[in-house]
């Protein structure tokens, strides 16, 4: 829609008049336009924060039920959840029931975010599949886990094995990532680690002849890399328009957020771990160009005490369509925050810490309401 309303057009001297309220009109769209793009950066390339809060955020406790680490909705008053300890259980009107447990084989697991029960994914247009995630001790390397994915019969109650998806043996017990996650097609996804020692020292995460640093789409049997060069991508999730959102927990300088807009691409998106380290280099002479990989959308400083977005372990969250917001959280720091996509950059527009001291285990899309997942409860994140 044209916004210049013309008074008059004078043909020797070719001058426009326009109106007074046309003129304000004008005035006001640059206005918010500067507006919108007024951030701070904190030096590194991707981080960009908004010199105001755009959002209200807040957090409030709905649930001691703790240590979670996974939950997806299943009807309304109806949630499945998955405990780092090896449960998996059933919230219903506001009653928890233990209806799976895998705790004798996710012992020895690091009692940071590291191991145990991960994740369950649910493929929402046929609830009787389930997949859980989790690690176990590896029995060929001392101190080592293997990370398995299993599908399931679930008949609303019970869960019933139905068979072994993927597994894959690390020799420590840091990086196993651990999200699964089905996508509209009901093709299902899982994240990796890199499987440490620190640095990736063998380039594992850069090998696209090893499962270990990627994002892979499990389809029974082939295997196949979406992204790579990862370092533990502890959660990611897939929106409504199946793009993914993959958070990458950094070694010592950045922790990053990536957006994967296809699925299926050409060839998988190579996100630079461990030649970079967000936008940043990690390698001294990095043998790829930062140009060949993809860039995060937005990357912060590993800083407990960081003054815009404090935290030293990123925590991925989700999309929500009708605000236009990406929810994520950091694990240390126990804050939550909200991106807005702004002129093709994202900014960081709100933040929030939780309570209690809470350090955040993973993040819920329930019925358009973020849940944050933590050490010291479950709380909803209101907007």
């Amino acid at each position: 829609m044209n916004l210049l309303l013309v008074s008059s057009f004078d043909m020797n001297d070719n001058t426009v008049i326009i109106t007074a309220g046309a003129l304000l009109i004008i005035d006001l769209a640059l206005l918010l336009k500067r507006q919108r793009n007024n951030y701070k950066t904190s030096g590194l390339k991707y981080h960009r924060v908004s010199e105001k809060e755009e959002f209200d955020l807040s957090v409030s406790k709905i649930s001691d039920l703790s240590k979670q680490t996974s939950a997806v909705f299943l009807s309304p008053n109806k949630f499945i959840f998955t405990s780092k300890d090896g449960e998996v259980g059933i919230l219903s009107n506001k009653k928890y029931q233990v209806i799976y447990d895998v705790s004798s084989n996710v012992k020895d697991f690091d009692d940071g975010i590291e191991g145990g029960l991960m994740c369950v994914a649910v493929y929402k247009i046929n609830l009787s599949e389930v997949c859980l995630c989790y690690t176990v001790k590896n029995k060929n390397v001392e101190g080592g886990q293997t990370l398995i994915v299993n599908r399931y019969e679930f008949d609303g109650e019970n869960l019933m094995f139905d068979k072994e998806l993927f597994k894959q043996d690390y020799p420590t017990k840091i990086h196993h990532a651990g999200t699964i996650a089905f996508d509209s097609q009901g093709n299902l996804y899982l994240s990796t680690g890199d499987g440490g020692p620190q640095g990736d020292p063998k380039n594992y995460a850069q090998n696209l002849k090893s499962y270990r640093g990627k994002i892979l789409r499990l389809n029974g049997i082939t295997i196949e890399i979406i992204a790579f060069g990862l370092r533990n991508p502890w959660k990611f999730s897939i929106d409504s328009k199946d793009r993914m959102f993959v958070a990458d927990v950094g070694h010592s300088n950045v922790e990053s957020i990536y957006l994967l807009p296809n699925l299926f691409p050409k060839k998988p998106y190579n996100c630079g771990w461990n030649q970079y380290e967000g936008s940043t280099k990690y390698a001294d002479s990095p043998n790829i160009k930062f140009e060949d990989t993809i860039s995060p959308i937005f990357e912060y400083k590993t800083d407990s005490n960081g003054k815009e977005t404090p935290g030293r372990c990123v925590i991925g969250g989700y999309y929500l369509d009708k605000l236009k917001l990406y929810i994520f959280g950091d694990y240390v720091s126990g804050y939550v925050y909200a991106l807005q996509e702004q002129d093709k950059k994202w900014i960081q527009v709100s933040r929030v810490k939780t309570p209690d001291e809470n350090k955040i285990y993973s993040l819920a899309l329930v019925e358009n309401i973020v849940w944050v997942l933590g050490t010291k409860g479950l709380y909803a994140v209101d907007i």
